[in-house]
This record gives structure tokens, sequence and C-alpha cells, in this order.
């Protein structure tokens, strides 16, 4: 059943929520969900629970099919919790073509489908020797239907891993792996830079900040460069954030979000704070969410973020909390998750879904097309569309 109700947004918008067709069933005791769409509207909702992993494919129409998969690694999964490492424990890309759909589950299962017969044509696991220590699923390289998996590789001692090096590898939808593993140089040793695979443009990014002993107003700047994420070429020239215009308390530290709309814009978001920053032009925009009049409270953008496949609308998640009783500094009570959707050029607050006392918002997705932007969140233990209904202005 539709309904509509009012939200907290920048211009005068309406929220539908629907529980979509097909997936209308509690699922119950699912230990994560990710989802993702199409450029052509498609979209895949996936959940896991101690034994099966679930992939629900949705065309524009509404039509949908179901596949499952035995989960792997159900030791990782032993011990779920809410904590943020465990709310990236799956992840779901569509080839640029809409043909084939990849989803990771953890650090080891991947399955691949293809979307026109709807049959998996690939579940298969990341094994430890190929030299990854915590390998994550990048996505399909650029336009081709190479899977990318990138992580630290281990320390030469065997405990932990190589902070500095990124470990790189490519396989085929079978999980055939396509060539040596190859090891990219991004920080100096030791060293923890932000760094952020894309692979859908062949691109590795790194935010070069280092974090000093002093305010936040004397911290140095933190440049930005790229790189090829699939051969070996020389790193982009850095791009530097002038301080002619910011200070540097308006400009980024240690991003936490990630997205990248195109090969030389790249948009990210730390505290409540989102910038866009393109390498060609040279330009940095900034947009900072409006703060909630609830006192004591304390915001935070979390690492979880959705891409619109078009590039020109973003979700970002937001975590909440209030200052506890008696009022102690970092007595902070954790209340739950919101969906901020934001128009990113130029840079627009289109809606606040709000989401209660939900625990967290474990996996969601953006779309935008004929003058509506659609979430697909899970929530209330089912996947659930809403609309933000208003073409975004330029």
């Amino acid at each position: 059943m539709l309904f509509r109700t009012a939200i907290t947004i920048s211009l005068v918008s309406l929220l539908g929520t629907t529980s979509l067709a097909g997936q209308n069933r509690k699922l119950g005791n699912v230990l994560g969900a990710c989802a993702t769409f199409a450029a052509d509207g498609s979209s895949a909702a996936v959940t896991f629970d101690a034994t099966t992993v679930s992939l629900d494919i949705t065309d524009l129409s509404g039509k949908s099919w179901h596949l499952s998969l035995p989960l792997r690694n159900k030791a990782e999964f032993a011990y779920p919790s809410p904590l943020p490492e465990f709310r990236s424990a799956c992840d779901a890309y569509f080839d640029r073509a809409g043909d084939l759909i990849a989803i990771s589950i953890g650090h080891r299962q991947v399955g691949v489908a293809d979307v026109k017969t709807m049959k998996w044509v690939g579940d298969w696991a990341v094994e430890a020797n190929v030299g990854i220590a915590s390998p994550s699923l990048a996505g399909f390289l650029e336009a081709t239907t190479s899977l990318v998996v990138v992580g630290e590789p281990p320390a030469e001692d065997g405990k932990g891993v190589h902070w500095g090096l990124l470990a790189i590898a490519l396989f085929d939808p079978s999980g055939k792996q396509l060539a040596p593993l190859r090891i990219q140089r991004y920080a100096p040793d030791g060293h923890q830079f932000r760094r952020f695979a894309d692979a859908s443009h062949n691109r590795l990014w790194v935010f070069r900040g280092e974090v000093v002993d002093a305010p936040t107003s004397r911290q140095p700047l933190c440049p930005v460069a790229s790189t090829s994420i699939a051969e070996n070429q020389p790193w982009s020239p850095e791009f530097v954030p002038s301080m002619q215009k910011w200070k540097r308390t308006d400009l980024w530290l240690y991003p936490s979000a990630f997205a990248a709309s195109d090969p030389n814009m790249v948009v990210f978001g730390e505290g409540t704070t989102i910038w866009a920053v393109n390498t060609q032009s040279q330009t940095i925009h900034r947009f900072v969410l409006p703060k909630q009049p609830h006192f004591p409270s304390f915001e935070q953008i979390d690492r979880r973020v959705a891409l619109s496949p078009d590039g020109q609308v973003l979700a970002v998640e937001v975590d909440r909390s209030r200052l506890a009783f008696p009022f102690l500094v970092d007595n902070y009570v954790f209340q739950g998750s919101d969906i901020a959707v934001i128009q990113i050029n130029p840079f627009r607050l289109l809606g606040v879904l709000r989401y209660g006392r939900t625990a967290y918002a474990p996996g969601f997705a953006i779309d935008h097309r004929h003058g509506r932007v659609t979430v697909l969140v899970y929530r209330h233990d089912r996947w659930e569309r809403d609309e933000v209904i208003g073409e975004p202005q330029r």
C-alpha cells in the first residue's frame, strides 16, 4: 500500500514508500544486506543469513527474479554485530552493460549472475594464497566483465597487513585469475593514507593526508592523487586544495565516504560535510548537511554511500547519537542512521530518510530517472523503495 509522508528537506518534496513486490516477505535473521541499480533502472537486492545468500533482481517494470547460493564462509559471521566492518560485509555491482551482477559476501565469497538467463555463472572464493590479506570486491573494470579484487598484502612477518601497499587481482566471472597479482605502492611504508578503488573508471584514489598533533585549524592540507588500478601508470599530479578561498576547517582531513562520478571527479564526505573535487578543472565544491535542532546530539557521515547510475545524485548514511544523562563528555548513545539524498551538481539536499530507532541501514542503493529519485533500502526486515518526487534542479 502506498503512503506519503512529509520529510525535512531543503525544498518541499514528498516521499512514497512501498515494499518490493516479490520481496514483501519478512526475511528475519539477516546478517547483512546490500543493493545496487543498473543503468537501465534494474535493481539487485542482496541479503544473507547463516546459511544462504539471496539475490533478488527487479527490472524497471517491477518484474522480479530470485536466486540463491549457499553461504561459504559461515565462520566469518558466527558473531554478527552492527559495527562498521559488519555493515560492509556485502557489496553488489552491475557491469556497465547491465548483463552481469557480481556480489561479495564478507572477505572471501563472490557470486556472479547472468541477468539475461537469470542463472549463476560464478560462485567462488578468493583464496588466501592469492596474496591479499583482507580482500574486497571493487566491481567490474571499466566496460569489461573482469572483476577487480583489492586489499593490503600480508606483512612480511605474517602478522597483520603491509600498510602502504595495495594488492590488486583480476578475475573473470567464473573466478579464474586473469593476471598475476599486482602490488601498487600508494603510501610510504607503514602509512595509512585513505585509499579508494574505483574499478568502474579504472582509478585508484589516494588522500595523502597526515594527521599531526595539532588543532584541526593547523592540520596540513590533504592532497588527492590517482593512478590506474589495473596498469602500471604514473600518478596524476597531486590536487592540493588552495587556501586562498577556504579556511583549513573548511577542508577535509580523513574522508570516510567516497564515490566517483567520472574519472576526474570524486565526491567524498567527512563529519557532516561533503566535497566534490574535479581534478581536471581544479575546482572544489562544498556542502554541509543541515544540523538537526535537537540538543545535545551528534551526527556523523558513515562510509556507506551510494551513487545513482547517472552520477547526479548521492545517498550517504548519517549516524545519529545523543549525549545521554548526566551529559558527560563522550557519553553518547547511538540513535540509528538516516540516509541523506543529495544532488551533486550543484549541491542541494533533496531529502532525508529518517528511520527512527532502527539500529542502522545495512544496505541501500539510489537511482535517478524520469524526474524521480528512488532509494532502495533494507529496513524493518524487508526491502523497501522510498521515492523523492521532484526533478533535481540545475
